[in-house]
């Protein structure tokens, strides 16, 4: 960790995590890069990879074996979503840019282990698939009168919790709501 630290400056603006056979895998939002570490059994914290970006990354979020690194470019008012392809812990590479997202209000970014959900303050949402094609990449959009408070995944199913409602999305475009009160 000294050594790193002496090579890159460290200015942790986010962590994410993620659990990986025998080891838990933390991305850590390092500004212009994502440091990518190992904690083992023994909590020894060993640096994996980085990935050097030619931005500012805003926020990382990971779907399944993916990793989306969220960006503005300046003077421009949309968000631009990179694909990292993390197969190989060691060597991730970039994949894939997903479709753009103009943006006028505060964004909240999450994803689970199928999709990557972006939810703007008029309380649009925008399900996105980043195993899909670029121009597919944009799964469904949603307009809520609130924001997904959680979700979480079984097998090939998304289920959403928003404020009074939550839904179940499948990968097949199966989209179910189920109405709580």
């Amino acid at each position: 960790m000294k050594y790193f630290q002496q090579k890159y400056p460290f200015l942790s603006i986010q962590i994410a995590s993620k659990v990986q056979y025998q080891s838990a895998i933390l991305f850590i939002n390092n500004v212009n890069n994502v440091v990518i570490f190992a904690i083992n059994a023994n909590i020894y914290i060993i640096t994996k990879s980085i990935i050097r970006c030619q931005f500012q990354i805003s926020f990382l979020n990971t779907v399944n074996q993916k990793m989306i690194l969220s960006y503005q470019c300046k003077n421009q008012n949309f968000y631009f979503f990179q694909v990292q392809n993390l197969n190989n812990i060691l060597s991730p590479y970039f994949e894939k840019e997903l479709l753009s997202i103009e943006y006028k209000y505060l964004f909240n970014f999450m994803s689970d282990n199928l999709f990557f959900q972006v939810t703007l303050e008029n309380k649009k949402i925008f399900i996105c698939n980043p195993y899909s094609s670029r121009h597919m990449s944009l799964f469904s959009k949603l307009e809520q009168d609130s924001i997904i408070l959680s979700t979480t995944t079984n097998k090939q199913s998304s289920f959403y919790h928003l404020w009074s409602k939550s839904y179940l999305k499948e990968m097949n475009h199966l989209f179910i709501k189920i109405t709580t009160h």
